[in-house]
């Protein structure tokens, strides 16, 4: 009876320690991960990287701007009293006041016109045409 206990515990640790061991060895074989290398922050899920916001490519080895030849702009508010609204390709995009600078835009690269309006008037008091460079930053401001 002694002799029967002891062969089903040796058996029971045996396979048990056979379905941990096969179980973890299939995964580390199976990581879809193991020979994907994302570039620029990238993290790799599932097989595939997931890039930050300013890239793109199948290892994130690309400027995001390049491919849609976009670049960024902000606005500023310089002047001391004066609130604008912003007037981007005929758009209003926002209102700042003054000393407000905007978070950056993403648009298209190329020719834009702007206008800075004065609050609650037909009045402007900045009029630019702006040329976007790709990949580039930009600030555009109006200080009247």
């Amino acid at each position: 009876m002694k002799r029967y206990i002891l062969f089903t515990a040796l058996l029971t640790i045996g396979l048990f320690t056979t379905v941990i061991y096969t179980s973890c060895t299939k995964d580390k074989d199976n990581d879809k991960c193991k020979t994907v290398v994302c570039s620029n922050g990238g993290v790799c899920k599932d097989g595939a990287c997931s890039c930050p916001p300013d890239f793109t490519g199948a290892n994130c080895e690309k400027l995001a701007c390049e491919v849609n030849n976009t670049g960024r702009v902000r606005f500023s508010n310089r002047s001391i009293a004066s609130t604008y609204e912003v007037i981007w390709d005929g758009r209003n995009i926002s209102t700042i006041g003054p000393g407000v600078t905007t978070n950056y835009l993403v648009t298209n690269a190329g020719q834009h016109t702007l206008a800075f309006k004065y609050m609650d008037s037909t009045n402007n008091a900045c009029t630019q045409v702006q040329n976007v460079q790709q990949c580039a930053s930009a600030e555009y401001y109006c200080t009247k």
